[in-house]
């Protein structure tokens, strides 16, 4: 991120993650411990803006609410019920004393602090003439007074979940405001001027979400949607965001993450990636670099973020087609004018020319020729703008960055491949020549002198570098490849360091850090292939060197560039796949508890005959998970009822949310499953099998449910688990007992976060489980209507110097119904349902993959068909192998969950 330009990120607490229990809090165990992320922002020269919530998103598990909140016992939520307020309040005390030391007025990199997410409603109605609404007012308002009791004096902010709301803001509605207001949003195209005018005309137009891509659901296609979020939405759409005079953005998201779908969540389904810049695997590509080139002029363009726009049409360009916003920074008066096609989605090729205003006067520029905008395309020109000591009177290419070095200015411009451009720097005149240095190979650079007697630069980019001398600076023209692979990193830690900490780079994949060591020059980064490398370096550096190698054959050119070539990566693919890929998989039963002669003598009695959830059962006693401390993952209900000669079949209707299912049996005979959809509760009814029902003792029904997640919002409360359940026939029997099992201890003991299959319960996806008796497999297939779990130890080494992104890669054969669950390392990190979702790469990063020896892997998979088996196909896949600096063999051990023989007493 760095990198790519950002000087700051953005991140979420989660209420729910560190507090699984009532009266829990985990601030401090490995990877609850937030500080780390606090203090690796001042050691990357980052910004960073928290947002605690204590509701944070719709993608997470009931909004990232702590679970036990959601039962109904503490009201709706999100308002200011003092049962709910007592709730949340020792979690926020907590998180907001932690992050006091960082702000940066304490000497650290804390700038924001925002207060609940997408919360609307401080009028009834939304409207500026509606009546306030006093809880949601008094609820922001306690809020940020316990911010501010708990020492946290960075501004406070809130973003608004759609532009149709607009609360929170000092300028638009005092009652409950936060100092900045943002708004969220995901369009393919908005107009925000008029908005922020309207809320927020005091404060930095803020976007505090604005697309970075788009999640894919459950039924969505498989990779996600990164066709219409691709290098050309970047673009156009920030640009457009720029043009909007929007000073803050925060691109949601940029990292793709984990796999939200495999914890649970019921609308985000299958991947969280949201097509973003970085992948879930931690990779980049066209996406990142075309970001990159405008997040690299960003950087350089300090006059950009106090500006106002003081036009916006298309008469100051000579094409309709071409629309203008021009913003004026009123102290400096350099100028940007933003330009896109009219629609935005145009794809033609306009020619054109645009009246600027300059220091010099008004100008129709390009003066010789014309400008172009090609395709699905943005430009951002500009006028007036500083570099050094000297002056950009205007140009037709876009600046791509800048540094100062050896107290020699340094400007690169860019063009896509193809196009002429044309700059004028103020002041340089005609006579005063330029020597061209380098130019590439079907380029052209002329040099004309203006009426005005000023020269002027007109140049025709092809792929490569030309490098013109000027007296006292230096212009690089780059075409859009080379673009994606400049690179501006910054000798400062200082996140706003100006020109004179920037190092140029040409060439390699990424750059991810500089030093400068006395004559050394000391680069960081990744390559995929050989590749060329150009550094613009100060004069007295005599060697460079990559990832701590020197770099050979090492020249320095005439333009003044240190010039060498950088190895590829030797490692290969085969390498690799054959560790993660080698070895037969353990394999034992893992639904025991459907036998009537299975021991639930320790489980929980399901015996409640009310429920604080404001939607009340059909059926007594409550068989709500939610109500006996089971808030995710697989959840067992056992029914008792007596020997029956009338009992011929069950009807029962459950709530497990999106893509969320069930199988039923009697007596240890399948019945049958919902085998998911996009409902989340279904109704079912059953015909006993003949001689299923017990006529001389005790039977037991056994019912198996995917809890798939709580909803967000309003949802949270919406129950998990029996809604009714009734017993059918001429004279049917009724139940007499019911016990329930879900994750080990539930809230209050082992394990609260996993879910409550027998193997999880007892830990056999954990490292240090001896599964050496089991028998063993090459396939996966489960041939009855039960769960397999199948686990296997894996030695694993990646050489020190590289980086591997991987995932696991499952399939299935076309038609066949199933619910796996992936573990690596003792974290479920995947959920694999064919029949509603289609991802089928689960990516696993480092520290919960160990990249330096033994791993756990372990997979449950779950028949929902009729006694007709499936199988299941697991691979490691490749996401590219990268010669890096980042080195993924790091010690985690800590952060990796151990088997404990405790667990035993949840079998």
């Amino acid at each position: 991120m760095k990198a790519h330009g950002f000087n700051t990120f953005s991140i979420y607490g989660n209420w729910g993650y560190h507090s699984a229990a009532e009266g829990q809090l985990d601030f401090e165990n490995t990877a609850h411990n937030p500080r780390p992320i606090l203090e690796l922002a001042e050691e990357l020269g980052m910004y960073v803006i928290w947002r605690p919530g204590p509701y944070v998103n719709a993608e997470s598990h009931s909004g990232g609410h702590a679970q036990w909140v959601t039962t109904g016992a503490y009201g709706s939520l999100r308002n200011n019920d003092k049962r709910y307020i007592d709730a949340y309040t020792p979690y926020m005390d907590t998180y907001e004393k932690l992050l006091a030391p960082y702000q940066v007025q304490n000497g650290g990199n804390l700038i924001l602090m925002q207060v609940e997410n997408e919360f609307s409603g401080q009028r009834i109605g939304d409207c500026k003439t509606c009546p306030p609404n006093l809880a949601t007012i008094d609820y922001m308002e306690k809020l940020e007074a316990q911010a501010r009791k708990n020492g946290i004096h960075v501004p406070l902010t809130h973003n608004d979940p759609n532009q149709n709301v607009k609360g929170w803001s000092t300028d638009y509605d005092s009652r409950g405001a936060v100092d900045i207001s943002g708004v969220d949003t995901y369009p393919y195209f908005a107009y925000y001027y008029d908005y922020f005018l309207e809320t927020t005309r005091n404060q930095p137009p803020y976007l505090p979400e604005f697309q970075g891509g788009s999640y894919n659901p459950w039924g969505g296609p498989q990779g996600g949607c990164i066709s219409k979020q691709n290098s050309e939405f970047v673009n156009i759409m920030y640009r457009h965001n720029i043009g909007e005079r929007v000073t803050m953005i925060s691109v949601y998201v940029f990292f793709g993450g984990t796999n939200w779908g495999n914890i649970g969540y019921p609308l985000s389904g299958t991947s969280y990636d949201y097509a973003a810049a970085i992948s879930e695997t931690r990779d980049i590509g066209e996406k990142f670099w075309e970001g990159k080139a405008l997040g690299l002029f960003i950087n350089v363009a300090r006059d950009l973020s106090q500006t106002e726009r003081v036009y916006a049409g298309t008469t100051l360009t000579s094409s309709p087609n071409v629309n203008c916003s021009l913003l004026e920074n009123p102290d400096t008066k350099s100028r940007f004018y933003v330009l896109r096609h009219t629609p935005s989605n145009g794809t033609t090729q306009d020619d054109f020319t645009i009246n600027m205003t300059t220091s010099e006067g008004p100008l129709t520029v390009p003066q010789f020729g014309t400008a172009s905008l090609w395709g699905l395309a943005a430009k951002i020109l500009v006028s007036d703008f500083p570099f050094g000591k000297f002056n950009l009177l205007y140009s037709t290419a876009e600046i791509l960055t800048a540094a100062i070095i050896d107290n020699e200015p340094i400007l690169v411009l860019w063009v896509p491949n193809g196009e002429a451009a044309e700059f004028v720097v103020k002041g340089y005149k005609a006579n005063m020549k330029g020597e061209i240095l380098q130019i590439c190979k079907g380029c052209s650079i002329n040099l004309h002198k203006a009426a005005s007697g000023a020269m002027v630069v007109n140049f025709i980019q092809e792929a490569g570098i030309s490098i013109v001398q000027f007296d006292g600076f230096k212009v690089v023209m780059v075409d859009r490849g080379v673009a994606w692979k400049t690179w501006a990193p910054k000798l400062s830690k200082e996140p706003l360091a100006g020109l004179e900490m920037n190092i140029i780079v040409h060439g390699p994949r990424l750059v991810r850090k500089v030093t400068i060591s006395k004559n050394e020059l000391q680069l960081e980064g990744d390559t995929d292939n050989e590749t060329d490398l150009i550094v613009h370096a100060p004069a007295n550096i005599k060697t460079l060197t990559w990832n701590g190698k020197k770099v050979s054959k090492l020249t320095r050119k005439k333009t003044g560039t240190l010039e060498g070539t950088l190895p590829g990566p030797k490692l290969v693919e085969e390498d690799v796949l054959s560790q993660l890929n080698s070895g037969s998989w353990k394999y034992a039963d893992s639904l025991p508890e459907i036998f009537p002669e299975y021991d639930d003598s320790k489980w929980i009695v399901a015996n409640k005959t009310s429920t604080p959830n404001p939607k009340k059962p059909a059926y007594y006693p409550v068989l709500y998970a939610d109500d006996y401390g089971f808030f995710h993952g697989y959840v067992i209900f056992r029914g008792r009822f007596p020997a029956s000669r009338s009992t011929t079949g069950v009807s029962m209707n459950l709530q497990f949310g999106i893509a969320g299912g069930y199988s039923a049996y009697l007596n240890g005979k399948f019945l049958g499953s919902w085998t998911g959809s996009m409902a989340s509760a279904g109704t079912s009814t059953w015909t006993m099998p003949a001689g299923a029902v017990k006529s001389d003792s005790e039977n037991v029904l056994v019912i198996l449910m995917d809890h798939n997640g709580k909803d967000q919002t309003s949802g949270a409360l919406n129950y998990r688990g029996i809604y009714n359940v009734t017993l059918l026939g001429t004279q049917p029997a009724s139940f007499t007992k019911w016990t329930i099992q879900g994750n080990a201890g539930g809230t209050d003991n082992i394990d609260p976060v996993r879910g409550g299959l027998l193997a999880e319960r007892v830990g056999w996806h954990m490292n240090g489980f001896d599964s050496s008796v089991w028998p063993s497999t090459k396939t996966m297939t489960v041939t009855n209507a039960t769960v397999t779990f199948f686990r296997k130890v894996v030695n694993f080494s990646i050489p020190e110097g590289y980086d591997v992104p991987l995932y696991i890669r499952i399939g299935s054969p076309v038609g066949q119904k199933l619910r796996v669950q992936l573990w690596v390392n003792g974290y479920q990190y995947g959920k694999y349902i064919p029949q509603v979702g289609n991802e089928i790469d689960y990516p696993v990063p480092p520290g919960v993959l160990n990249y330096n020896g033994e791993n756990t892997f372990a997979v449950s998979v779950w028949n929902v068909q009729d006694n007709s088996p499936v199988t299941l196909s697991y691979q490691w896949m490749v996401g590219g192998i990268y010669e890096s600096s980042f080195s993924s063999r790091f010690s985690s051990n800590e952060i990796r969950p151990a088997y404990n023989r405790k667990r035993l007493q949840y079998a």
